[in-house]
């Protein structure tokens, strides 16, 4: 059994990052505009403060995990929580590595789990190493165990 620690983020902490800075930049202009200051300034100062509150907080929307795989069965444990997902109840899986970082999709029959890594947030290089083992393991277990496993591609290559 092969153990992996990484960082992972929540669409969910990301989205909320964003719109935070977005709406901090939007109330500095109308308080700028309000107290009729200079507009170039007031366009500046709204600008670094959005960015420092988003270099302050982006850390907020990264979780840390420990993922345990062997030839069987890969193991998250997430703060406080642990899912195995068994390689036998899988019905497909896919990783995917876009310009915004690695994704990996693994689909039972009763549930679809999904976990990635925003590169402007966390250090997405462990994540893509367990991703890349992952994707190893799988293809190494439909090729000995169970040949129904669907190893989906990206959309590109989709019918």
């Amino acid at each position: 059994m092969k153990e992996y620690q990484f960082e992972y983020t929540k669409i969910v902490d990301t989205i909320s990052v964003g719109v935070l800075a977005i709406v901090t930049f939007m109330l500095s202009e109308i308080v700028g505009v309000y107290l009729k200051l200079n507009l170039l300034l007031t366009l500046i100062a709204s600008f670094a403060l959005a960015y420092l509150l988003f270099q302050a907080i982006k850390r907020k929307a990264v979780r840390s995990c420990m993922a345990r795989l062997d030839e069987m069965s890969v193991e998250f444990e997430f703060a406080g929580e642990i899912k195995i997902i068994n390689f036998n109840d899988l019905i497909s899986f896919k990783d995917f590595n876009g310009r915004t970082g690695p994704v990996l999709y693994l689909k039972t029959k009763s549930e679809k789990f999904k976990i990635f890594a925003h590169n402007a947030f966390c250090k997405a290089d462990d994540f893509k190493i367990f991703c890349d083992d992952t994707i190893r393991q799988l293809d190494k277990y439909k090729g000995s165990n169970n040949l129904a496993l669907i190893h989906e591609g990206s959309i590109f290559n989709k019918k």
